[in-house]
């Protein structure tokens, strides 16, 4: 008669791990640890579902991963039959490394060994792992979903210097994150230099930023506020202010009007004032 071992001691304890392939890591869970849900210190985490984060101490430092896959497709693939590896495995996908006095860097400068533990990633860790680096140049655009505890931070300098994407399905909160966002950037006190052109072609901000922004509009409401958008030529390329005025045109038509068009942008650049 067999009897299941009793639970780890470390109540994040989760398994071991018996195979690394890059930056690709199999664990075995133990018998006695439960997936689900599992408390420690009086908070819940989740345990062997994709997409929880699993820490695996390794010297000095500490690796961090998060689960792609659960159960016997988990398992090594050795050729041998699933029923010889059971269904109590996690594939873990590395994705950084820090703890212990250092700060959480992504990428990966070493890997497990057979035989490390694996452990749940805690409230503490998380703060590790989402804490910003210079405060003045990171905002706070909400929380972490697993830890509400712990502000969930966006590098600025990185953000607008670089391409950016914010991507969801329908209802996800899209608009609502990008007014966050766009409210923590303008805040006075932080950023008294910070300009922001927002193009809002469905008119889902107008009410998002108080007085803090300035409404433009075709067609404007000023009694709502809203001010007048006017468009000045010079903004537009030749063949844009041809397509709103003349209609194509060619041979001495186009040439004419070419020669026109450029001594008018010329003509007011010492004003400042431009023709509409």
């Amino acid at each position: 008669m067999s009897t299941r071992s009793s639970k780890p001691a470390d109540p994040t304890r989760l398994g071991t791990v018996e195979d690394v392939s890059g930056p690709s890591v199999r664990i075995k869970l133990e018998d006695g640890t439960e997936t689900g849900l599992v408390f420690v210190r009086g908070e819940g985490y989740r345990v062997g579902q994709v997409g929880s984060f699993v820490r695996i101490p390794a010297g000095y430092s500490d690796l961090y991963g998060i689960v792609s896959q659960v159960g016997a497709g988990a398992a090594p693939s050795v050729g041998e039959s699933v029923q010889n590896f059971g269904n109590r495995w996690l594939r873990v996908e590395l994705v950084g490394e820090g703890g212990r006095g250092r700060k959480f860097e992504r990428g990966i400068s070493q890997y497990p060994t057979i035989g490390d533990l694996a452990h749940v990633v805690t409230e503490s860790d998380l703060a590790a792992i989402y804490a910003p680096g210079e405060k003045r140049s990171y905002v706070s655009i909400g929380h972490v979903a697993s830890a509400e505890s712990i502000p969930a931070y966006l590098d600025l300098n990185k953000l607008v210097t670089r391409h950016s994407a914010l991507v969801g399905s329908t209802g996800a909160g899209k608009s609502t994150t990008v007014a966050s966002l766009l409210n923590s950037l303008a805040e006075p006190a932080s950023f008294p230099g910070t300009r922001i052109v927002l193009l809002d072609l469905h008119g889902e901000y107008s009410r998002a930023f108080g007085d803090q922004a300035r409404v433009f509009r075709i067609n404007a409401n000023e009694k709502k506020g809203e001010k007048p958008l006017h468009v000045p030529y010079w903004a537009l390329t030749s063949e844009e202010l041809m397509s709103l005025s003349t209609g194509q045109l060619g041979g001495a038509a186009l040439a004419y009007f070419l020669d026109a068009v450029t001594t008018m942008k010329r003509a007011s650049k010492p004003t400042g004032k431009a023709l509409v």
